[in-house]
């Protein structure tokens, strides 16, 4: 029985190195080279396409009127961001491909200044995008004062700026007097009113125009005996 088991032994051990040897004739190691492998797909940067064939482009514009010092971050709609600290132009990192969908955003503005922006929201036409506009401009300074008052209170009156920059004020309305005829003129440079001449037909609501010659023509308006008033049509000088 134990020669019978040595005999079996040596025999599958003499059919296994049989089998190698032939795999090794017929080329069985070439076939697990590495080097037969199907390479990867080449992934183009973006987030639409995984084909080296389909270009991707890119996507900015200008920055006009930002004040020196000052920031401003723009950022697009698929998330990225730049900051611009002058004026110039800018592209985003990340090229899109075409017929991609953008959208232009302007985040942290500087302070003391209004920006706006154009042509910032489209779909990549197949080349490169370069045409947002990006616009800073300074806010206005505006301070407020205190000035001398009217010499009589009244509302529904006309203002009129006249060519020497000083404030025709003329006719109105304030309970008690009612309806009022009397004219005041503001100058700016000493902050102080002073009287001048008074409506024909006191009245409220009225217009007044400035004419070339200097005048202000009144016309229109209410009182207290017609609603509305027909005249008369009048011009101070």
């Amino acid at each position: 029985m134990c020669l019978k088991n040595r005999f079996l032994r040596r025999v599958l051990a003499y059919l296994h190195f049989s089998s190698l040897a032939l795999l090794a004739s017929c080329g069985g190691q070439h076939d697990l080279d590495s080097s037969d492998a199907p390479e990867p797909k080449y992934v183009v940067s973006g987030p639409l396409s995984n084909d080296a064939s389909e270009p991707n482009y890119l996507v900015g514009g200008t920055v006009q009127g930002l004040a020196s010092g000052s920031t401003l971050t723009l950022q697009n709609s698929n998330g990225d961001s730049l900051v611009m600290t002058a004026d110039g132009g800018f592209a985003f990192p990340t090229r899109l491909a075409s017929a991609s969908p953008f959208s232009l955003r302007l985040v942290n503005v500087p302070a003391g200044q209004a920006c706006t922006q154009t042509y910032g929201a489209s779909d990549v036409p197949g080349t490169d995008y370069l045409l947002m506009n990006v616009l800073c401009g300074l806010l206005p300074q505006v301070s407020a004062s205190d000035t001398g008052n009217l010499l009589e209170g009244r509302t529904s009156h006309s203002m009129t700026v006249l060519p020497d920059a000083r404030v025709l004020v003329s006719g109105g309305y304030h309970i008690g007097p009612g309806f009022i005829s009397r004219s005041e003129l503001y100058n700016a440079a000493s902050g102080t009113w002073s009287a001048t001449g008074s409506l024909t037909d006191a009245r409220s609501g009225h217009s007044a125009t400035l004419l070339p010659d200097g005048r202000v023509l009144i016309a229109g308006g209410k009182n207290a005996f017609q609603f509305p008033s027909p005249g008369p049509v009048e011009a101070l000088t």
